[in-house]
Protein backbone atom coordinates (compact mmCIF):
# COMPACT_ATOMS: atom_id res chain seq x y z
CA UNK A 1 0.00 0.00 0.00
CA UNK A 2 2.68 2.19 0.89
CA UNK A 3 4.68 2.27 -2.65
CA UNK A 4 0.65 2.69 -4.40
CA UNK A 5 0.66 5.85 -2.26
CA UNK A 6 4.22 6.86 -3.00
CA UNK A 7 3.75 6.47 -6.63
CA UNK A 8 0.46 8.72 -6.83
CA UNK A 9 1.74 11.39 -4.82
CA UNK A 10 5.08 11.73 -7.44
CA UNK A 11 2.61 11.48 -9.76
CA UNK A 12 0.83 13.89 -8.54
CA UNK A 13 3.19 16.82 -7.95
CA UNK A 14 5.08 15.56 -11.36
CA UNK A 15 2.01 16.42 -13.26
CA UNK A 16 1.18 19.44 -11.26
CA UNK A 17 4.83 20.96 -11.50
CA UNK A 18 4.82 19.95 -15.37
CA UNK A 19 1.79 21.90 -15.94
CA UNK A 20 3.27 24.92 -14.11
CA UNK A 21 6.43 24.71 -16.62
CA UNK A 22 4.89 23.54 -19.78
CA UNK A 23 2.00 27.03 -19.00
CA UNK A 24 5.37 28.98 -18.66
CA UNK A 25 6.67 27.74 -22.19
CA UNK A 26 9.29 25.38 -20.32
CA UNK A 27 9.58 22.18 -21.01
CA UNK A 28 7.13 20.08 -18.98
CA UNK A 29 10.09 17.37 -17.44
CA UNK A 30 11.82 20.21 -16.16
CA UNK A 31 8.94 20.54 -13.94
CA UNK A 32 8.72 16.80 -13.47
CA UNK A 33 12.43 15.92 -12.68
CA UNK A 34 12.20 19.12 -9.89
CA UNK A 35 9.29 17.88 -8.29
CA UNK A 36 10.71 14.66 -7.42
CA UNK A 37 13.70 16.57 -6.22
CA UNK A 38 11.29 18.28 -3.77
CA UNK A 39 9.73 14.91 -2.77
CA UNK A 40 13.31 13.69 -2.14
CA UNK A 41 16.45 13.80 0.38
CA UNK A 42 17.20 16.85 -0.91
CA UNK A 43 15.14 18.91 0.13
CA UNK A 44 11.55 17.31 1.70
CA UNK A 45 12.77 13.51 2.50
CA UNK A 46 9.32 12.41 1.62
CA UNK A 47 10.14 9.97 -0.95
CA UNK A 48 12.74 7.35 -1.49
CA UNK A 49 13.32 4.92 -3.86
CA UNK A 50 13.20 1.10 -3.95
CA UNK A 51 13.03 -2.04 -5.76
CA UNK A 52 9.25 -0.89 -6.86
CA UNK A 53 10.30 2.16 -8.29
CA UNK A 54 13.37 0.80 -10.23
CA UNK A 55 10.79 -1.93 -11.79
CA UNK A 56 8.11 0.76 -12.57
CA UNK A 57 10.89 3.16 -14.30
CA UNK A 58 12.00 0.55 -16.13
CA UNK A 59 8.14 -0.23 -17.79
CA UNK A 60 8.29 3.53 -17.97
CA UNK A 61 11.21 3.46 -20.49
CA UNK A 62 9.72 0.52 -22.31
CA UNK A 63 7.00 2.79 -23.21
CA UNK A 64 9.11 5.69 -24.14
CA UNK A 65 11.58 3.81 -26.43
CA UNK A 66 8.32 1.89 -28.02
CA UNK A 67 6.81 5.14 -28.62
CA UNK A 68 10.04 7.13 -30.14
CA UNK A 69 10.51 3.92 -32.17
CA UNK A 70 6.84 4.10 -34.06
CA UNK A 71 6.65 7.78 -34.08
CA UNK A 72 9.89 7.86 -36.28
CA UNK A 73 10.19 6.88 -39.81
CA UNK A 74 13.33 4.59 -40.80
CA UNK A 75 13.37 6.23 -44.05
CA UNK A 76 14.41 9.43 -42.70
CA UNK A 77 16.89 8.03 -40.18
CA UNK A 78 18.94 6.47 -43.15
CA UNK A 79 19.60 10.06 -44.71
CA UNK A 80 21.33 10.77 -41.54
CA UNK A 81 23.00 8.16 -41.36
CA UNK A 82 26.67 9.46 -42.07
CA UNK A 83 26.18 13.06 -40.06
CA UNK A 84 24.60 10.67 -37.23
CA UNK A 85 28.14 8.50 -36.77
CA UNK A 86 30.38 11.26 -37.23
CA UNK A 87 28.35 13.11 -34.24
CA UNK A 88 28.47 10.49 -32.30
CA UNK A 89 31.75 8.94 -32.38
CA UNK A 90 32.81 13.28 -31.52
CA UNK A 91 29.98 13.76 -28.60
CA UNK A 92 31.88 10.11 -27.22
CA UNK A 93 35.12 10.06 -27.31
CA UNK A 94 35.78 14.28 -26.75
CA UNK A 95 33.84 13.99 -22.91
CA UNK A 96 35.20 10.48 -22.73
CA UNK A 97 39.08 10.97 -23.26
CA UNK A 98 39.01 14.33 -21.48
CA UNK A 99 37.07 12.87 -18.61
CA UNK A 100 39.26 10.02 -17.75
CA UNK A 101 42.05 12.57 -17.79
CA UNK A 102 40.33 14.81 -15.70
CA UNK A 103 39.18 12.53 -12.99
CA UNK A 104 42.89 10.62 -12.86
CA UNK A 105 43.74 14.47 -11.85
CA UNK A 106 41.59 14.07 -8.90
CA UNK A 107 43.43 11.04 -7.93
CA UNK A 108 40.71 7.90 -9.14
CA UNK A 109 42.53 4.61 -10.40
CA UNK A 110 42.51 3.75 -13.83
CA UNK A 111 39.31 1.98 -14.11
CA UNK A 112 37.53 4.67 -11.91
CA UNK A 113 38.85 7.47 -14.51
CA UNK A 114 37.95 5.29 -17.84
CA UNK A 115 34.38 4.30 -15.58
CA UNK A 116 33.78 8.48 -15.14
CA UNK A 117 34.51 9.01 -18.84
CA UNK A 118 32.52 6.64 -20.25
CA UNK A 119 29.46 8.44 -17.61
CA UNK A 120 30.09 11.68 -19.13
CA UNK A 121 29.97 10.21 -22.74
CA UNK A 122 26.77 9.14 -22.71
CA UNK A 123 23.80 10.64 -24.29
CA UNK A 124 20.44 8.97 -22.91
CA UNK A 125 18.33 7.74 -25.72
CA UNK A 126 14.76 8.23 -23.91
CA UNK A 127 15.26 11.61 -22.83
CA UNK A 128 16.09 12.94 -26.19
CA UNK A 129 13.29 11.54 -27.92
CA UNK A 130 11.25 12.45 -24.96
CA UNK A 131 12.48 16.13 -25.56
CA UNK A 132 12.61 15.90 -28.98
CA UNK A 133 8.65 15.50 -29.04
CA UNK A 134 8.05 17.95 -26.64
CA UNK A 135 9.81 20.38 -28.88
CA UNK A 136 7.40 18.51 -32.47
CA UNK A 137 10.95 18.27 -34.09
CA UNK A 138 11.47 14.22 -33.48
CA UNK A 139 10.58 14.07 -36.87
CA UNK A 140 12.68 16.60 -38.41
CA UNK A 141 16.22 16.32 -39.54
CA UNK A 142 17.72 17.71 -36.82
CA UNK A 143 15.20 15.24 -34.61
CA UNK A 144 16.27 12.05 -36.49
CA UNK A 145 20.24 12.83 -36.48
CA UNK A 146 20.38 13.82 -32.70
CA UNK A 147 17.86 10.16 -32.22
CA UNK A 148 20.31 8.06 -34.40
CA UNK A 149 23.25 9.20 -33.05
CA UNK A 150 22.51 9.04 -29.13
CA UNK A 151 21.50 5.35 -29.65
CA UNK A 152 24.98 4.63 -31.58
CA UNK A 153 26.03 6.65 -28.56
CA UNK A 154 24.76 4.37 -26.39
CA UNK A 155 25.66 1.06 -28.22
CA UNK A 156 29.90 2.31 -27.74
CA UNK A 157 29.03 2.98 -24.52
CA UNK A 158 27.50 -0.77 -23.71
CA UNK A 159 30.49 -2.32 -25.26
CA UNK A 160 32.78 -0.39 -23.38
CA UNK A 161 31.10 -1.27 -20.17
CA UNK A 162 31.78 -4.59 -20.68
CA UNK A 163 35.17 -4.27 -21.21
CA UNK A 164 35.90 -2.06 -18.26
CA UNK A 165 33.11 -4.70 -16.19
CA UNK A 166 35.33 -7.52 -17.68
CA UNK A 167 39.05 -5.89 -16.84
CA UNK A 168 37.63 -4.90 -13.16
CA UNK A 169 36.96 -8.42 -12.35
CA UNK A 170 40.30 -9.03 -12.28
CA UNK A 171 40.75 -7.09 -9.07
CA UNK A 172 38.57 -8.55 -7.08
CA UNK A 173 34.84 -10.31 -6.85
CA UNK A 174 31.26 -8.74 -7.52
CA UNK A 175 27.65 -9.87 -8.45
CA UNK A 176 28.21 -11.27 -11.96
CA UNK A 177 24.27 -12.19 -12.03
CA UNK A 178 23.28 -8.90 -11.18
CA UNK A 179 25.85 -6.58 -13.50
CA UNK A 180 24.80 -8.96 -16.64
CA UNK A 181 20.99 -8.66 -15.99
CA UNK A 182 21.44 -4.66 -15.40
CA UNK A 183 23.57 -4.80 -19.05
CA UNK A 184 21.29 -6.82 -21.03
CA UNK A 185 18.34 -3.96 -19.71
CA UNK A 186 20.43 -1.18 -21.30
CA UNK A 187 20.36 -3.24 -24.26
CA UNK A 188 17.15 -4.21 -24.45
CA UNK A 189 16.24 -0.58 -23.85
CA UNK A 190 18.13 0.11 -27.13
CA UNK A 191 16.68 -2.80 -28.61
CA UNK A 192 12.96 -2.06 -28.35
CA UNK A 193 13.28 0.92 -29.80
CA UNK A 194 14.94 -0.41 -33.22
CA UNK A 195 12.41 -3.32 -32.98
CA UNK A 196 9.56 -0.09 -32.87
CA UNK A 197 10.97 1.57 -36.09
CA UNK A 198 11.64 -1.58 -38.21
CA UNK A 199 8.67 -3.19 -37.33
CA UNK A 200 6.37 -1.43 -36.08
CA UNK A 201 4.04 -0.04 -38.75
CA UNK A 202 4.44 -3.23 -40.56
CA UNK A 203 3.23 -5.31 -37.93
CA UNK A 204 0.20 -2.99 -37.14
CA UNK A 205 -2.86 -2.57 -39.99
CA UNK A 206 -2.78 1.20 -40.86
CA UNK A 207 -6.47 1.35 -40.07
CA UNK A 208 -5.38 0.19 -36.19
CA UNK A 209 -2.26 1.76 -36.49
CA UNK A 210 -3.61 5.21 -34.85
CA UNK A 211 -5.79 3.80 -32.26
CA UNK A 212 -2.96 1.22 -30.93
CA UNK A 213 -0.86 4.41 -31.07
CA UNK A 214 -2.90 6.65 -29.28
CA UNK A 215 -3.24 4.25 -26.46
CA UNK A 216 0.18 3.70 -25.93
CA UNK A 217 1.28 7.42 -26.28
CA UNK A 218 -1.35 8.50 -23.96
CA UNK A 219 -0.32 6.18 -21.44
CA UNK A 220 3.16 6.93 -22.06
CA UNK A 221 2.35 10.52 -21.67
CA UNK A 222 0.15 10.56 -19.01
CA UNK A 223 1.48 8.67 -16.51
CA UNK A 224 5.02 6.88 -17.49
CA UNK A 225 6.63 10.13 -18.12
CA UNK A 226 5.95 11.96 -15.22
CA UNK A 227 6.58 9.19 -12.98
CA UNK A 228 10.04 8.43 -14.78
CA UNK A 229 11.11 11.73 -14.68
CA UNK A 230 10.17 12.28 -10.96
CA UNK A 231 11.96 9.43 -10.38
CA UNK A 232 15.23 11.27 -11.58
CA UNK A 233 14.61 14.34 -9.41
CA UNK A 234 14.34 11.63 -6.46
CA UNK A 235 17.71 9.84 -7.22
CA UNK A 236 19.18 12.70 -6.84
CA UNK A 237 20.72 13.73 -3.58
CA UNK A 238 22.53 17.40 -2.73
CA UNK A 239 23.71 15.98 0.45
CA UNK A 240 25.38 13.36 -0.82
CA UNK A 241 28.02 15.34 -3.17
CA UNK A 242 29.20 18.32 -0.43
CA UNK A 243 31.84 16.31 0.59
CA UNK A 244 33.36 16.23 -3.42
CA UNK A 245 32.15 19.59 -4.02
CA UNK A 246 35.69 20.51 -6.74
CA UNK A 247 35.23 16.60 -8.16
CA UNK A 248 31.64 17.36 -8.93
CA UNK A 249 31.97 20.62 -10.03
CA UNK A 250 35.49 19.31 -12.49
CA UNK A 251 33.52 16.71 -14.07
CA UNK A 252 30.30 18.47 -14.29
CA UNK A 253 31.94 21.39 -16.39
CA UNK A 254 33.39 18.68 -18.99
CA UNK A 255 30.32 16.77 -19.06
CA UNK A 256 28.76 19.90 -20.33
CA UNK A 257 31.29 21.56 -22.18
CA UNK A 258 32.97 18.50 -24.18
CA UNK A 259 29.13 16.90 -25.13
CA UNK A 260 28.13 19.88 -26.50
CA UNK A 261 31.53 20.58 -28.05
CA UNK A 262 31.57 17.67 -29.49
CA UNK A 263 27.95 17.76 -30.92
CA UNK A 264 28.31 20.98 -32.46
CA UNK A 265 31.61 20.32 -34.13
CA UNK A 266 30.25 17.24 -35.44
CA UNK A 267 27.12 19.00 -36.75
CA UNK A 268 29.37 21.71 -38.42
CA UNK A 269 31.41 18.89 -39.97
CA UNK A 270 27.78 17.23 -41.25
CA UNK A 271 27.16 21.19 -42.43
CA UNK A 272 23.98 21.97 -40.31
CA UNK A 273 23.82 25.46 -39.55
CA UNK A 274 25.55 27.43 -36.93
CA UNK A 275 22.28 27.56 -34.19
CA UNK A 276 21.30 23.78 -35.81
CA UNK A 277 24.73 22.75 -34.80
CA UNK A 278 24.18 24.50 -31.49
CA UNK A 279 20.91 22.88 -30.96
CA UNK A 280 22.24 19.29 -31.61
CA UNK A 281 25.12 19.91 -29.21
CA UNK A 282 22.89 20.29 -26.15
CA UNK A 283 20.03 17.66 -27.22
CA UNK A 284 23.08 15.26 -26.60
CA UNK A 285 23.81 17.02 -23.44
CA UNK A 286 20.86 14.64 -21.24
CA UNK A 287 22.06 11.65 -19.82
CA UNK A 288 19.11 11.04 -17.49
CA UNK A 289 18.23 7.06 -16.76
CA UNK A 290 20.88 5.80 -18.88
CA UNK A 291 23.46 7.47 -16.98
CA UNK A 292 22.04 6.02 -14.00
CA UNK A 293 21.79 2.36 -14.94
CA UNK A 294 25.70 2.47 -16.05
CA UNK A 295 26.06 4.11 -12.97
CA UNK A 296 24.98 1.73 -11.02
CA UNK A 297 26.59 -1.14 -12.73
CA UNK A 298 29.66 0.52 -12.04
CA UNK A 299 28.37 0.30 -8.42
CA UNK A 300 27.85 -2.60 -8.31
CA UNK A 301 30.89 -4.20 -9.52
CA UNK A 302 32.78 -2.30 -6.94
CA UNK A 303 34.18 0.26 -9.70
CA UNK A 304 32.47 3.07 -8.43
CA UNK A 305 32.29 4.01 -4.81
CA UNK A 306 29.44 5.85 -3.01
CA UNK A 307 30.76 9.30 -3.53
CA UNK A 308 31.59 8.67 -7.49
CA UNK A 309 28.07 7.24 -7.91
CA UNK A 310 26.49 10.37 -6.24
CA UNK A 311 28.39 12.34 -8.29
CA UNK A 312 27.48 10.27 -11.36
CA UNK A 313 24.04 10.49 -10.25
CA UNK A 314 23.69 14.48 -9.87
CA UNK A 315 25.41 14.65 -13.60
CA UNK A 316 22.82 12.92 -14.69
CA UNK A 317 20.12 15.06 -13.10
CA UNK A 318 22.07 18.45 -13.85
CA UNK A 319 22.60 17.69 -17.51
CA UNK A 320 19.05 16.56 -18.27
CA UNK A 321 17.15 19.78 -16.91
CA UNK A 322 19.71 21.74 -18.89
CA UNK A 323 19.79 20.21 -21.84
CA UNK A 324 16.16 20.88 -23.37
CA UNK A 325 16.26 24.13 -21.68
CA UNK A 326 19.71 25.42 -23.26
CA UNK A 327 18.24 24.00 -27.02
CA UNK A 328 15.13 25.56 -26.63
CA UNK A 329 16.36 29.15 -27.77
CA UNK A 330 18.58 27.65 -30.77
CA UNK A 331 15.20 25.56 -31.57
CA UNK A 332 12.91 28.53 -31.55
CA UNK A 333 15.64 31.11 -33.83
CA UNK A 334 15.85 27.88 -35.96
CA UNK A 335 11.81 28.04 -36.08
CA UNK A 336 11.61 31.70 -36.71
CA UNK A 337 13.66 31.69 -39.68
CA UNK A 338 11.81 29.39 -41.31
CA UNK A 339 14.80 26.29 -41.17
CA UNK A 340 14.37 23.06 -42.94
CA UNK A 341 16.47 21.63 -39.91
CA UNK A 342 13.17 21.63 -37.72
CA UNK A 343 10.55 20.81 -40.02
CA UNK A 344 9.40 17.60 -39.59
CA UNK A 345 9.29 15.16 -42.52
CA UNK A 346 5.74 13.82 -42.69
CA UNK A 347 5.77 10.41 -44.59
CA UNK A 348 3.34 9.49 -47.28
CA UNK A 349 1.04 7.34 -45.62
CA UNK A 350 -1.04 8.04 -42.82
CA UNK A 351 1.77 9.72 -39.89
CA UNK A 352 1.09 8.47 -36.44
CA UNK A 353 0.29 12.08 -34.55
CA UNK A 354 2.51 13.06 -31.83
CA UNK A 355 1.36 14.00 -28.46
CA UNK A 356 2.80 17.36 -26.46
CA UNK A 357 3.80 16.56 -23.28
CA UNK A 358 1.76 18.47 -20.97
Amino acid sequence: MQIVLSIVVIFAAARVLGQVFHKLKLPALVGEILAGMILGPSLLGLMHTDESFHILTTVAVFFLMLVAGLEMNIKEIKKVGKSAIIISLIAFFVPFEVGSYVASLFGLSGIQSIFMGLLLSITALPVSAMVLMEFKILKSKIGNTVIAAAAIDDIIAIVILGVVVQISATGGSFDDTKIGESMIKVGAFIAVFFVALIFGKKILPNKESNRVYGIISGATFGFFAPVFFGFIGVEFNAQSVVDSIPLFVALLGIAITSKIGGGFLGAKLSKFSNHGSLAIGNLMNGRGMMELAIAAIGFSAGILDVNLFSIAVAIGFVTTILSPLLARSFITKLRSTGNSEVIEKIPEMKPLESQQIT
